[in-house]
């Protein structure tokens, strides 16, 4: 019997990470879950856990990106193989500093998984150095933000408000505004009033294929 895989998850909806670990539990794989990037970072660096291959998402909400994680791995612990499982097409969205996914990381996209066994693939694949699955080419009807769009929406997504945004991008309230507008007509939001245009381009965000200019 070959010995079992120590899987390191990383994911923030709670039930996506508890189903993970129960399908990957069943499929022989010794999993350590977290449910933010601050503490599978900590885990990692404290060598509390020790692992072979990490499946992350890319999106954590508050704190580190899913990429910040990967980075960590790759810094202390460069035999780890690595597997994204995110909503997103093009990682830069989470983290524009990434202009590419390094070629021995895989990425799944959520939408378009069909069953389990696609990232129990993907795990095994990584666990061997190989680089595994890369998300379908997007239609060429996919948007197409800019990195300072893909920022603010990211922002937006994690319920911030137009202050709050402003503030972290060091830039002022009516600039944030006037950048929301913009975003919101590139998505093709009316802006009628009929819709909470604000949730609706978080919505569009986390679940549709945006790529960058």
């Amino acid at each position: 019997m070959r010995t079992p895989l120590r899987l390191l998850v990383v994911e923030d909806d709670n039930l996506t990470r508890k189903l993970l670990v129960r399908v990957l539990s069943d499929e022989g794989f010794v999993v350590h879950d977290f449910g933010d990037g601050t503490s599978a970072i900590a885990a990692l660096a404290s060598g509390s856990v020790e692992v072979d291959i990490a499946l992350v998402d890319l999106d954590l909400g508050t704190g580190p990106t899913g990429i910040d994680v990967l980075r960590a791995i790759r810094r202390d612990h460069q035999h780890v193989g690595a597997v994204i499982l995110s909503s997103f097409h093009a990682t830069q969205l989470v983290d524009s500093e990434m202009s590419t996914l390094p070629e021995n990381i895989g990425h799944l996209v959520k939408a378009d998984l069909d069953s389990d066994e696609k990232i129990v693939e993907a795990l095994l694949a990584a666990s061997m150095g190989d680089a595994g699955p890369r998300p379908n080419r997007l239609p060429g009807a996919a948007l197409s933000i800019t990195r300072a769009q893909a920022e603010l929406l990211r922002l937006v997504s994690q319920g911030k408000s137009n202050a709050a945004i402003a503030q972290e991008r060091q830039t002022t309230v009516r600039a944030t505004e006037i950048l929301l507008q913009r975003t919101y007509a590139a998505l093709g939001i009316d802006q009628d009033g009929s819709i909470n245009s604000r949730v609706q381009a978080a919505m569009m965000y986390r679940d549709s294929a945006i790529t960058l200019k």
